[in-house]
């Protein structure tokens, strides 16, 4: 860190220790300190939450609930959710409560005076309760009736499996899933001009040319270009995804490539939101969800990651576009 980093981060601790002296918090800076690292390990993931839920476009509003409860004496048997969300679902306002939970494993248990005390809370508003993960192992949001648990035994068990089964992100919010054909890429061809270095490492020669580019198009899953009047549609999807690099030299020439993963996998479309994000972070400046949420400043909208990726079905780039059926439709949507 240099002089002036600490400098600053000086005049930041100085700021904060006035607040916590005109609190009467001062001599409880440590544990005040704890507090709000024990803090930063959920508001984030309920800022993420919101800003998904905002990006996929079916959410007409998402309130933070303020899970301060009085009076002081109120009963344990109360717990507030974390977000108040209206859905527009079929042409109709559709209000819900949401717990949202990060998880680094693929299943975890709650208590059932936890999920009683969430349930009770939602029971007297006369509103569903859902649940929303981020399995973090995976990079994938789930959403959930929280009535759809395992009970191995007196806790309730919330599974990955289970999860990905009864997903109402898409029926809720609006997230679908794409799959890109095998070949489809971006391709950069460079023209070698003048030499400016060699350096040699036993047997390794490693040579530094000035590069011309002489050409740029995309490709198919045929292994045909694209036509460039198309190929806006595909710079949202390439900007939406994390593409494998090849790299090609000659004599002559070398050509860089960007190109879909092989397995032709599934791409959730709420996934794009991070990796969109991530073009103006880097690992010095890590991603910060609250002030992506406050600026809202965002290449694109899920619409339009979704007309993309409709309109590459018919350039032979994407093979298919799913919106997910959940296996359980819940209760609550039954009757709507």
């Amino acid at each position: 860190m240099t002089s002036d980093q600490n400098t600053h981060e000086d005049v930041r601790a100085r700021l904060i220790y006035d607040v916590l002296a005109e609190l009467d918090l001062a001599g409880s800076a440590s544990a005040v300190a704890d507090r709000i690292r024990r803090l930063e390990l959920g508001l984030p993931i309920e800022d993420e939450c919101i800003l998904l839920l905002s990006w996929l476009g079916k959410c007409k509003l998402i309130h933070k609930m303020d899970q301060l409860a009085f009076p002081p004496t109120s009963p344990p048997e109360f717990r507030v959710p974390d977000l108040l969300v209206v859905f527009d679902y079929d042409g109709k306002e559709l209000p819900v409560l949401i717990e949202v939970k990060g998880k680094q494993s693929q299943g975890f248990s709650w208590r059932p005076d936890y999920v009683e005390a969430l349930r009770h809370y939602a029971r007297l508003l006369g509103l569903p309760l859902l649940l929303a993960v981020k399995w973090k192992l995976l990079g994938l949001w789930t959403l959930i009736d929280v009535a759809q648990y395992e009970q191995p035994n007196k806790n309730y068990k919330y599974t990955l499996d289970k999860a990905l089964k009864n997903n109402l992100l898409g029926l809720l919010a609006g997230d679908f899933m794409y799959v890109l054909k095998k070949g489809v890429g971006l391709h950069i061809v460079g023209r070698k001009q003048k030499k400016l270095a060699e350096k040699r490492d036993g047997e390794t020669i490693t040579e530094t040319f000035e590069i011309k580019v002489e050409d740029a198009y995309f490709t198919n899953g045929l292994d045909e270009r694209v036509n460039f009047k198309d190929a806006n549609l595909l710079w949202t999807l390439f900007l939406s995804i994390d593409p494998g690099t090849e790299t090609k030299v000659t004599d002559t020439h070398l050509i860089h490539s960007l190109v879909a993963p092989e397995d032709e996998s599934f791409q959730a479309a709420h996934r794009a939101l991070t990796i969109l994000l991530s073009h103006f972070v880097d690992d010095d400046n890590p991603l910060n969800w609250r002030k992506s949420l406050l600026e809202h400043h965002l290449m694109m909208e899920a619409s339009e990651l979704r007309e993309a990726a409709t309109a590459g079905i018919d350039q032979d780039c994407v093979r298919y576009v799913l919106d997910q059926v959940p296996e359980t439709i819940p209760e609550f949507l039954k009757t709507k």
